[in-house]
């Protein structure tokens, strides 16, 4: 439960709820997305997004609003899996951080869109013109590959940071790392991003339950988990 007046609980639950909640913003998101908007091509999506303004927007928002619950349940990862040293889980949550906070990119984008479909100033032609010129414009494809970067490479070092401080257990850590080569996958193709965010939803919602079952003691070590110690030691499981 969160307890406002306790701080070291209240961070602890708080994170580790938004390890959960985010992923399932995502999901519904996604499925809204998918459910309405048949076509990728700009020329087949504005008349969509006019359509159907209202889920065009609320698909949008869900996005945004994972995003910002994402980057507290990140930090809180980070903070789990910190050590004397930098460790690899903790360059994995910076590098998935950087990736999230990417999105609001990608939403600034979905309203300059919606704006492009709903206005009348702007013949059809022209306006599939502009968002053509706009989705392959230099500076949007950095910003894409950073965003995939970010995600990919991080959740392959997360899972391997996760695991090794005992926060994951294997099967768990092997559905995060998988977010990693999906990352590559073409953006057209849907089912690629419903189960990257399943995965994503395995991994963080496993942290996220760990992180709630945390003593708040433990959540402030700088130490691996006892699974994680176990492992390690010669001889432990006789």
């Amino acid at each position: 439960m969160l307890n406002p007046i306790d701080s070291r609980n209240f961070h602890r639950t708080f994170q580790a709820l938004a390890l959960i909640v985010g992923p399932l913003l995502l999901l519904a998101a996604i499925l809204i997305d998918a459910a309405v908007f048949t076509g990728d091509d700009v020329a087949e999506r504005l008349p969509q997004i006019r359509e159907n303004g209202g889920l065009y927007l609320t698909s949008s928002w869900l996005f945004l609003l994972a995003g910002l619950v994402l980057v507290p349940g990140i930090v809180g990862l980070i903070h789990v899996l910190h050590g004397a040293r930098i460790t690899v889980g903790e360059v994995g949550g910076w590098l998935m951080l950087l990736g999230v906070i990417l999105t609001i990119g990608f939403f600034v984008a979905s309203m300059f869109e919606y704006t492009l479909a709903q206005t009348n100033a702007v013949p059809e032609g022209t306006a599939v013109t502009i968002l053509n010129e706009f989705d392959n414009s230099p500076a949007g494809f950095v910003v894409f590959i950073a965003f995939a970067v970010g995600l990919g490479l991080g959740a392959i070092l997360m899972a391997i940071g996760a695991w090794r401080h005992g926060l994951l257990p294997v099967w768990a850590a092997v559905a995060l790392a998988l977010l990693g080569p999906l990352s590559l996958v073409p953006v057209d193709w849907e089912p690629a991003g419903a189960l990257s965010i399943v995965l994503l939803l395995i991994g963080f919602g496993m942290a996220g339950l760990r992180m709630l079952r945390m003593p708040d003691a433990q959540f402030e070590k700088w130490e691996p988990l006892p699974e994680a110690r176990h492992r390690a030691t010669p001889g432990a499981a006789a």
